[in-house]
């Protein structure tokens, strides 16, 4: 069974690094959303990966411009980055988390709209949709493929070619992959019966 209008709130924390600013910053986000396919256990672990990206990959993490010219010695002490193309105001960080919804989610719920307020950014409400600069985030070319533009649970583009970049699988939120098997009503042999009723 497919669901439509659903809408889910949540909250996370993180460090921004502003221009030459580190501060504390505390966001809202609204989603909205429709099931997209009748695979139950797939609408669950799609939601699931959106709880845990919020939940594992951005609560509690230090949120930068890759380009920024402090990034590179900050992100030697942080447990958990977050790197984007622009400084992270939050019409920026609504469209790049959007983005990435879209693809972890694989196809399994379809993410109509996201909603991000911030208390740095006096709790002004942006929203994203598929469309306009969401779009830019979503098929833009930034060089390499971004980690908003693919599936994996990782925000950042590590630079260690030995870096192993995690799959979903390792955390047990992997798809179904299976097809689900058509229903075999079982091809009858033709066998025809020869009747006598010829004339005499």
């Amino acid at each position: 069974m497919q669901l439509t209008d659903l809408e889910w709130n949540t909250e996370f924390t993180s460090t921004i690094l502003l221009h030459d600013s580190i501060v504390p910053n505390s966001y809202t986000i609204t989603i909205k959303f429709n099931s997209n396919t009748d695979n139950i256990t797939n609408q669950n672990r799609a939601f699931d990966r959106i709880k845990y990206f919020f939940q594992n990959m951005m609560n509690n993490g230090l949120i930068m411009n890759y380009k920024n010219v402090n990034a590179d010695t900050l992100s030697q002490y942080a447990d958990k980055i977050i790197m984007i193309p622009e400084e992270p105001f939050d019409q920026i960080m609504v469209a790049i988390i959007h983005s990435k919804l879209i693809n972890i989610v694989e196809g399994n719920i379809q993410i109509t709209e996201v909603r991000l307020d911030s208390w740095q950014g006096d709790n002004v409400i942006y929203t994203s949709e598929t469309f306009g600069i969401t779009k830019l985030f979503t098929e833009g070319d930034f060089g390499d493929i971004q980690w908003w533009q693919h599936a994996k649970p990782i925000t950042f583009n590590p630079s260690d070619p030995e870096y192993v970049i995690p799959e979903w699988k390792d955390v047990n939120l992997a798809f179904d992959k299976k097809k689900e098997k058509p229903q075999n009503k079982g091809k009858r042999k033709f066998n025809p019966t020869i009747i006598d009723g010829g004339k005499d």
